[in-house]
């Protein structure tokens, strides 16, 4: 899997994104107004939409799938990781390539944010039944590339979140094998 970051301007095509969605607070602005307004709609209409990593799609071009974030002011990395995760996992039963993550920041840096979001997306692409040996059992995510929205976005911040959601999914393999 790919990781790279663009500002919201110079997103281009996508398969599918990812929207971040917290209580009390419009869409993100960077969406297309056709998009806002329906998000906008699907939060008058569904009850808990913002709920804590719950999980709306909307099927379009591109398909968009909104996850609750709570309340803005409890953002933090876990938070992030955790939405990037839910995300992602929401697309595990498509063919979908390319997919991108509004990155929320609240209090953190822009770097942290990003770092979390891709351990995130990491973490959910580890799937334990991958490991099965009939081929009818395996069924791997097709996601190819991931795309970071974000204002700021250091290549550094990537690259740790991949070499951090790399090495914790690989323990968590090793362990789950070794308890087994």
């Amino acid at each position: 899997m790919k990781f790279r970051a663009v500002r919201p301007d110079k997103l281009g095509s996508v398969d599918a994104i990812v929207v971040p969605l917290f209580a009390d607070t419009p869409p993100p602005s960077w969406l297309p107004r056709a998009t806002r307004t329906a998000i906008a709609r699907i939060q008058k209409q569904e009850h808990g939409t913002t709920r804590l990593y719950g999980v709306n799609t909307l099927h379009g071009d591109p398909r968009i799938v909104l996850v609750g974030a709570g309340k803005p002011g409890e953002l933090d990395a876990e938070r992030v990781r955790n939405i990037a995760s839910a995300g992602i996992r929401a697309l595990w039963r498509s063919s979908l390539r390319k997919v991108a993550i509004g990155v929320p920041r609240g209090a953190l840096t822009s770097a942290r944010a990003v770092q979390a979001s891709v351990e995130g997306a990491i973490y959910a692409m580890w799937r334990p039944e991958v490991h099965r040996t009939r081929s009818e059992e395996r069924h791997l995510p097709e996601i190819d590339t991931v795309t970071l929205v974000a204002e700021d976005a250091p290549k550094e911040a990537i690259d740790r979140g991949v070499a951090i959601g790399i090495s914790r999914s690989r323990r968590e393999a090793t362990s789950r094998r070794s308890s087994s």
